[in-house]
This record gives structure tokens, C-alpha cells and sequence, in this order.
């Protein structure tokens, strides 16, 4: 494609297994032409039509993102093959200790006309395979970011205060927290009129097999296998106003 190249823009990076790299693909950088036109003689223009989904002040002040941009590729150091994971609508989440073969992807192109009055900004999820790029969805207008498990297998995520455990493949989802009470999985919001955003992290044993999720005040941990949910903090938290 001779009008693209590998941008310099992005730092290519390899796994801590070395059996990846990641690498930016972007616009190819042309030297504008001489000529006998000043520069304050040449005619430049912003133009703007009402149904973009970014405001023109908004696209003034990303201008230099925009023009530095490129889209996410990852190079198979064994088979010398190279495959794109990201595009111009798509961000994906590299993972430099990846496990399986699939990341975390997201996309706000649904909802961009929104963000100047919606808070917090919705956005669709997806996973993305790095030995083909096909791309499954995972959660559609989400609030908030999944945790997406070291194999791709699993994933949690909060919605509406509680959270959820759900299979990658069937999207079957159960809710780990919603039996609850008394507990709050919330963080406090002070009064503003807008969705609690979760109080802590949602992270992952090695094995998948336990998910560690932060209340207000405490530690627990679900596991998958058989349903066994705690705190393993013994909600001392709680008890003594400890966060």
C-alpha cells in the first residue's frame, strides 16, 4: 500500500515471550512541495457539517491525534505473519503478558454524537483474535470497561451497582454480587447525577478459576467452578471504616 507505512508515531513493542510484536500502521508522511506561494498566501481551511459526531472545538483540540494516528497491527515472530487488529472505529488493548489469543477491544463510533451530554460514555466491546483479527463482540453500550480473563475464555463486568461473570464464547452471564446486602460495589458519587462507577479493579488467578473483585471497603473472591463467593479481607473493612 503505498499510501501507508509503518508509523513512527508508535513504539513497537514485543511480549514478554517474545513471540509477539506490536507495531503502528498509519498514513504514509509526504513532503509538501515547494512552491512560490508564501505560507501566509496559501489558503487554508476547517471545515464542519452538524451531524459529525465530534464538535468542532473537540476536533480542533484531538487535530494532531488525528494526524498521528494509525491502527494497531501484531507480527508472529514464528510464521513471519503479520495481522491487523485495530481500525480507524476499533481500539485494542494490548497485553505485553498475553496467555491466549484474543485482546480486549472497544468502540464509541455508536455513541460518539453523545459524549457531550452523556456521562459516563457508553461504548460496545469486543474481543479480537490476533492469529486471524476476527472480532467477536463482548457487551454492547456498556458503561464500563470489562476485565477480560488472560485466555480470553471469561470476562466480568459492572452493570446498574452489581457484577457479572460471563463466558467469551456464549455470552452466558451470571451475577456474582447481586445476593448481596449491605455490600456496596458502587463508588460514591457525591451527589452527582450520574451512574456509580465500580469501586475497585476486577483481576484474575492464574488459572481463571478465582475473580477477585473490590466492595466499598473490601476484598472478595468468586470462584467459577463452584460458585463460592467471600471476602478474603473478612469485611474487617467494613467493620473498622478502612478503605
Amino acid at each position: 500500500d503505498s499510501l501507508h507505512a509503518i508509523s513512527r508515531h508508535y513504539s513497537p513493542r514485543f511480549t514478554m515471550d517474545d513471540r509477539l510484536l506490536y507495531f503502528g500502521v498509519g498514513k504514509r508522511e509526504f513532503e509538501e512541495p515547494e512552491d512560490t506561494l508564501l505560507d501566509r498566501e496559501k489558503v487554508k481551511l476547517d471545515l464542519w457539517h452538524y451531524a459529525e459526531d465530534r464538535l468542532q472545538p473537540q476536533q480542533l483540540l484531538e487535530l494532531k491525534s488525528d494526524q498521528t494516528a494509525s491502527d494497531l497491527f501484531v507480527y508472529h515472530i514464528a510464521n513471519g505473519s503479520a495481522v491487523q487488529i485495530e481500525n480507524d472505529s476499533l481500539s485494542v488493548y494490548p497485553v505485553n503478558n498475553l496467555k491466549g489469543n484474543k485482546l480486549l477491544a472497544s468502540s464509541d463510533k455508536n455513541y460518539a454524537f453523545s459524549y457531550n451530554w452523556v456521562s459516563p460514555r457508553p461504548e460496545d466491546f469486543f474481543t479480537v483474535d490476533i492469529e486471524t483479527g476476527t472480532i467477536k463482540t463482548l457487551l454492547t453500550n456498556a458503561l464500563f470497561s470489562p476485565s477480560l480473563s488472560p485466555s480470553g475464555e471469561h470476562f466480568a463486568y459492572f452493570k446498574d451497582g452489581n457484577y457479572y461473570f460471563a463466558n467469551s464464547e456464549t455470552k452466558e452471564s451470571r451475577c456474582v454480587t447481586c445476593d448481596t446486602t449491605g455490600i456496596e460495589w458502587g463508588s460514591d458519587m457525591n451527589g452527582m447525577p450520574m451512574e456509580a462507577y465500580p469501586s475497585g479493579g476486577m483481576f484474575w488467578n492464574r488459572d481463571e478459576t478465582i475473580l477477585y473483585l473490590q466492595s466499598e471497603y473490601d476484598m472478595w473472591s468468586y470462584n467459577r467452578e463452584t460458585g463460592d463467593f467471600q471476602s478474603f479481607t473478612h469485611e474487617l473493612g467494613k467493620l473498622n471504616n478502612i478503605q
